[in-house]
């Protein structure tokens, strides 16, 4: 009886099976292409008798999780719906329903090899990204090609029923399956590095994220198995991976583009037809997928059930974590696949061998975009789940502050042009070259040696119509314009409309501000605000680096422009006569006019100076050794109302009228004007690169284009040697505010000094509120050597003074690169002025011990002695007062004036707590100085003996109690690579080669030996491109003796504070103090320590750090 009911059983089966497979095979289309696939009719539909075959049990690789909760469900099908929406919008309508509306939707990343924009084809060119954030593309294996049963991927069987490729290329199909790594193979992945491409230039860990896809360019891409960065890197580096260091780059939905546009021709990049995501882990995705079976009365089985999109479950599981990445992807990638939208969802389980649920999204394409309805914009707020990389989600840049609807990105490319003059326009050139040759010294009084043929010229506009629009112009300038020199111009869009073609090019026509009647005379505020900038401007280009710099509001070493070549500007230039020509429209001018409604500055680039984009175009054009060589600049077809009102004013003054012969001025009215301020802030702030120049006369004349415009040439002069600067501040004008021109970064008076000025500096803690006591730095604790260099430096302490002499040593490899190009300069008197200019510029890597005594310079002025006093009364005065009423006196009252640097580090321990950790943080480190930097006798080190011993203290030094604990601090990390390629990760930032050698002892007090700051340092290190934000927030001398203090004393006994000393000082103020007080106590320096009581002026003055003689003190 057993038997027959077996056999009885195994005919039913084989009877069953026979009708499946007859029926499958029924249904296989006839059209082999997938664009035309049309699923066949096994697919399970609504009460279909496949729907009830399997149970729940062995589905789901594991135990079905419970249908999704109605909150998740409702808010699922709110995403699935915004998404429907989305997708049918157009790119620009999809943009405006993100939180911060945009014009558009697209994902700002793309694969796109990188190529050098040599061609006006490379304008839209762009770097790779994927590469560029350390993401490698990979072949896989064998194992991890298999689409059959059993195998990785598991299929095969269903590609095979809709008639799509089951195999990979490798065995003869159509799929290409990648996978996508953060992270190199064959590697571990812990300790991989990479350097980030956002700017921060900092090495960042690997996350071993990976991404492994196949993708079939007939039209398909599956998803099999992903772990995103931050998942990724909680695996390697549990606990150990802040978000700061994930790659920008990160979003599946992106990964899905680099592998579709990596694998599939350009020209078959629309035919995408459907994604599907297979081996389904996501806890929320699988709820939805639970409840959205259980809503249509169905099971999971290996036979696909479909879902309309429409409906509530389709809509869910368009809006799960799964669905979601599709959803980005349309949307984020029109412009590249077209308007597509999903038609239809099928759930089924994969045959892999983790039999897990698969999702399979069929898309479609749409005849036209669906116009965008109002919306409330409650309605628009970002969508949640895993999947993150929607444009709600990711954008390239946010206005989350203002919520502005235009939100500008500046993207700047330097390009290289050769125009053949003769090919454009070959009379226009003949002319230019015989005005150059017969008055090619009409201003500057000589000839020129050779006319110039075929220049090369540097472009820049915003638009590829204006590249060449520029070139025919520069090859078509009249006679009168070669003549004098310059014809260099910058895009100025008052001389071309865009968008207005010419009939002969293509191009835009001239629509220039036609200069058909004389202006307006300018009144007089206009005038005397104009005299008193031009006067101002003359004063400066005549100080030298230093004293332009202690004019700023908040007085720095140097003014020297923070841009280099790393951002690129399209411009015109003609090099070899040492001139530069300007005709250009403002950023801001432009912004106005291309967004008239609503212009906003902040949205203007910061690199956006004329004396920024001139210096662009002669570092570029001018060869290292010539670009001292600079005669004159010139303004042509001015437009600007303010300057031509000035220019009338100027001509009206000496009863002259605007014609082509120049009118020669030695006032300074024009040159502080709008178009002349460029020119005079070039000067002011290239000091070190064209050397120190001033403009001595500026000429007017009318040019000969069509504008008729008034034009203004510039004489440059060289001057000898710097002017000092007046102390008295006579140029300064409080009264005058800033100008009009985004030129203008005038001098403008020093706000008044914060009541706490504790510690000097002029970083970190006068920024926002100019609190004193806000400080922020960096330092890491290891054992490192010493750098050595040549300084030794006078000293004074507070109660004992004993001098040596600081002496910089330019040691940097890159200062004396440049020292060395500077020496090498034919022309011997810029030549030493160079070197004289550059001479301030220093660079310590550390002490050296020994060194010669020098004289002191002259007693302090008045005005600098008084504010030292008076800031050390003040000193005096805090000292005495609770912590809280101190707290009191900040611009910002506060409850208390700690520093926020750490507390709590044991004695001797160099543990990752308190100041140690702050340290750690900030890139520095400290250590114990070795033997010769512990040495206190005379002629030593310190030498510091003598007075020691006469004070009552050890002279001793080394690591017991009751000695000397000789430390220093570096803010370098102690390799051999060379300091300039040294950094900081967490947060990212570059070694500044700073320095703090100081001396402890408990139960007596502090010597501080020889100090470089992070500022200072940075400056030397980099002396031309510096920035403040570079400088480490933890810097202040305070904070790096309390470090060591709280270092080398225990707890117990750092109340005992007897003394602070400071050795070897260099600096010239306070060294000016220290001799108006030895002088006024008819005293000298000397060994024997000369005793000045706290309650003297003498006294107050030594105690304060001075810092400006300018700030109000009362």
């Amino acid at each position: 009886m057993r038997f027959v009911l077996v056999v009885l059983l195994g005919l039913l089966l084989s009877v069953r099976s026979d009708v499946s497979a007859h029926h499958v095979d029924a249904a296989i289309p006839d059209s082999s292409q997938i664009s035309n696939l049309i699923f066949p009719a096994h697919v399970a539909r609504p009460g279909g008798e496949n729907s009830t075959v399997i149970s729940h049990k062995r589905r789901w690789n594991g135990p079905p999780p419970a249908p999704a909760a109605d909150d998740v469900w409702e808010k699922m099908k709110c995403k699935g719906r915004k998404f429907m929406a989305q997708m049918s919008y157009s790119d620009f309508d999809a943009g405006q329903m993100l939180p911060v509306p945009q014009n558009t939707a697209q994902s700002p990343w793309y694969l796109g090899e990188f190529q050098r924009c040599t061609t006006m084809s490379a304008l839209l060119t762009h770097s790779a990204h994927l590469y560029s954030w350390a993401y490698v593309i990979s072949s896989v294996g064998e194992v991890y090609r298999s689409l059959g049963p059993g195998g990785y991927w598991g299929v095969s069987d269903f590609f095979r029923h809709i008639s799509i490729s089951d195999k990979c290329v490798e065995e003869g199909g159509k799929w290409i399956a990648a996978v996508i790594t953060h992270y190199q193979q064959g590697t571990l992945v812990d300790g991989q590095r990479y350097t980030s491409p956002n700017g921060e230039v900092k090495r960042i860990k690997a996350s071993g994220a990976y991404f492994y896809m196949a993708v079939n360019p007939q039209g398909g891409i599956i998803v099999q198995n992903t772990l995103g960065p931050r998942e990724a890197a909680n695996k390697v580096y549990p606990g150990n991976y802040p978000d700061t260091e994930l790659p920008a780059l990160q979003k599946l939905s992106d990964m899905m583009w680099m592998m579709w546009e990596y694998y599939v021709p350009a020209a078959q990049r629309t035919n995408l037809d459907f994604v599907m995501s297979l081996s389904i882990s996501n806890p929320t995705s699988l709820s939805i997928i639970r409840r959205a079976f259980d809503s249509q009365g169905q099971v999971l089985t290996a036979t696909p059930y479909k879902f309309d999109p429409n409906s509530d479950g389709g809509l869910a599981l368009l809006g799960s974590p799964n669905g979601a990445r599709v959803a980005h992807f349309l949307i984020q990638r029109k412009p590249q696949v077209g308007l597509k939208t999903v038609i239809g969802i099928y759930g089924f389980e994969s045959q892999a061998k983790s039999r897990a649920p698969c999702l399979m999204f069929k898309l479609g394409n749409l005849a036209a975009a669906t116009p965008r309805p109002p919306v409330q914009r409650s309605e628009l707020g970002p969508s949640s789940g895993a999947e993150q990389n929607m444009p709600v989600e990711e954008t390239s840049v946010k206005r989350v502050l203002e919520q502005r609807n235009f939100v500008r990105t500046h993207i700047f490319r330097l390009i290289f042009l050769h125009v053949d003059m003769h090919a454009v326009n070959s009379i226009a050139v003949e002319r230019a070259q015989t005005a150059w040759a017969s008055n090619g010294g009409f201003y500057s009084k000589r000839a020129s040696t050779s006319p110039p043929a075929r220049p090369p010229v540097l472009i820049v506009s915003t638009g590829v119509a204006v590249l060449y629009y520029r070139a025919l112009q520069l090859a078509t300038l009249t006679l009168q314009e070669v003549a004098v020199h310059a014809l260099l111009t910058t895009k100025n869009s008052t001389d071309s409309t865009l968008g207005k073609s010419s009939t002969s090019h293509g191009l835009p026509k001239p629509n220039a501000a036609w200069f058909k009647q004389p202006p307006p005379v300018a009144d007089e505020a206009t005038w005397s605000r104009a005299v008193c900038k031009g006067t101002k401007m003359m004063a400066q280009m005549s100080y030298s680096d230093y004293d332009v710099g202690q004019l700023l509001a908040e007085p720095k070493d140097s003014v020297q422009s923070p841009w280099s070549l790393e951002a690129h500007f399209f411009m015109s230039v003609l090099a070899g006569a040492g001139i530069i020509a300007q005709d250009r429209q403002s950023p801001w001018e432009s912004l106005k006019k291309l967004h008239p409604t609503d212009a906003d500055p902040d949205e203007l680039p910061m690199l956006q100076r004329s004396s920024d984009m001139m210096w662009i175009m002669w570092e570029n054009t001018v060869e290292f050794s010539r670009r001292h060589e600079l005669k004159l600049f010139l303004s042509l077809s001015i437009k600007n109302p303010e300057t031509q009102a000035l220019i009338q004013h100027a001509l009206s003054d000496v009863g002259k009228e605007l014609t082509v012969e120049p009118v020669e001025f030695k006032t300074t009215t024009p040159q502080g004007s709008a178009n002349g301020s460029g020119f005079a802030h070039f000067l002011i702030q290239r000091k070190l690169q064209v050397g120190l120049k001033s403009i001595d006369r500026v000429l007017v004349f009318q040019g000969e284009s069509k504008s008729k415009a008034p034009c203004l040439m510039f004489g440059v002069v060289n001057l000898s040697a710097p002017t000092p600067r007046p102390r008295d501040d006579t140029t300064k004008d409080p009264a005058a505010g800033p100008g009009s021109d985004p030129n203008d970064t005038e001098m403008t008076e020093e706000p008044d000094d914060p009541d706490l000025l504790p510690e000097g500096g002029n970083v970190g803690a006068w920024s926002l509120q100019k609190r004193s006591f806000v400080r922020v730095h960096t330092f890491r604790l290891n054992d490192t050597v010493i750098r050595a260099s040549t300084m030794v430096s006078p000293i004074v302490i507070i109660l004992v003074a004993c001098i040596t002499l600081v002496v910089g040593d330019a040691g940097h490899a890159r200062h004396e690169k440049l020292l060395e190009k500077i020496a090498n300069f034919p022309d011997s008197s810029f030549r030493e002025q160079l070197q004289t200019l550059h001479s301030s510029v220093h660079h310590f890597s550390g002490p050296q011990i020994g060194g010669t005594a020098t004289e002191l310079p002259e007693p302090a002025t008045d005005a600098m002695w008084n504010t030292a006093v008076c800031k050390g009364r003040k000193m005096i005065a805090q000292m005495s007062y609770s912590d809280y009423d101190v707290a009191q006196l900040l611009p910002n009252p506060k409850d208390t004036v700690q520093s926020p640097w750490g507390y709590g580090s044991r004695p001797g321990k160099l543990a990752n707590t308190g100041v140690a950790a702050d340290l750690k943080k900030w890139g520095y480190n400290m250590f114990y100085s070795p033997p010769d930097y512990r040495d206190y006798s005379a002629g030593k080190y310190w030498g510091i003996s003598t007075v020691l011993k006469g004070m009552k203290y050890t002279d001793v030094c080394g690591r017991k109690p009751g000695e000397w604990k000789a430390l220093s601090i570096q803010h370098m990390d102690g390799s051999t690579k060379p300091l300039k390629e040294q950094i900081y990760t967490d947060p990212s930032g570059k070694a500044t080669a700073a320095y703090f050698y100081m001396s402890v002892l408990e139960g007596a007090g502090i010597m501080a030996q020889n100090r470089h700051g992070p500022w200072d340092a940075l400056q030397a290190l980099h002396p031309l491109d510096y920035a403040a934000e570079e400088v480490p927030e933890l810097q202040r001398s305070s904070d790096m003796m309390w470090a060591m203090w709280e270092y080398a004393v225990p707890s117990d006994q750092r109340q005992n504070l007897e003394m602070f000393s400071t050795l070897a000082i260099g600096n010239q103020k306070t060294l000016a103090l220290i001799s108006r007080a030895l002088k006024s106590l008819g005293k000298e320096l000397s060994r024997a320590p000369t005793v000045i009581e706290m309650n003297t002026e003498e006294g107050k003055a030594l105690l304060s750090k001075y810092r400006h003689e300018r700030h109000a003190c009362v």
